[in-house]
């Protein structure tokens, strides 16, 4: 039993497909395995939440540069991530719970992916409590996910709280579903073929054959 491979649509260029298996299945795998833990009969006590997290935003930033003539995403990167997102991820699977698609969207580049990339985690703007959901997963329960057509849950959910008798909102990101939702957008943005043409010939003027 081991990770399963991202799954592509069958017309996916071979030029695209080898990056993926060359460049994105290893960082992938890194999320599978960090998804075993905390492993405590090993002494690995950590859950490791925020570096798949951290992970798991990076690969979509990552992913949305394929939109770009250069694989360069500097000064819009922003843009890109908010894109790829809106135009792949399956929210018709897996809507945001208690928020809206484009709201969820600019919390995911706000509140996880800026934070993370730059300031630790911290997001020191913004009335909401920021939590990154993981248990520990067993390896036929990670294949599952790998394997899976169906979405385990939504991968943001909203809940309001209250603190210090303020009402506010908490903003639950869970890994492991966001993990399901990203694999299932990259399988669906290889599923457009006007897109997979222009990464193809994209891909072959950078030399990457």
């Amino acid at each position: 039993m081991a990770y399963k491979q991202l799954i592509l649509d069958k017309q996916t260029p071979p030029v695209v497909e080898h990056f993926v298996r060359q460049h994105l299945d290893m960082q992938f795998n890194d999320v599978h395995c960090m998804l075993r833990l905390p492993l405590p009969e090993f002494e690995l006590s950590a859950g490791c939440n925020f570096a798949i997290a951290n992970s798991l935003c990076a690969l979509v930033s990552g992913i949305s540069s394929l939109l770009t003539d250069n694989f360069d995403t500097s000064r819009q990167s922003g843009d890109l991530f908010k894109k790829i997102l809106q135009d792949y991820y399956p929210w018709d699977l897996q809507p945001s719970q208690g928020s809206t698609q484009e709201r969820s969207i600019d919390h995911l580049y706000d509140y996880f992916r800026n934070p993370l990339a730059h300031s630790l985690g911290i997001k020191t703007r913004g009335n909401f409590l920021v939590v990154i959901a993981k248990n520990g997963l067993s390896e036929a329960a990670i294949e599952k996910l790998e394997q899976s057509q169906f979405s385990p849950g939504p991968a943001i959910v909203y809940t309001p709280i209250t603190i210090k008798n303020e009402q506010i909102e908490q903003i639950t990101l869970d890994v492991a579903n966001f993990y399901w939702g990203i694999r299932e957008m990259l399988k669906r943005l290889s599923n457009d073929t006007n897109q997979m043409r222009k990464i193809e010939q994209n891909m072959k003027s950078q030399g990457l054959t």
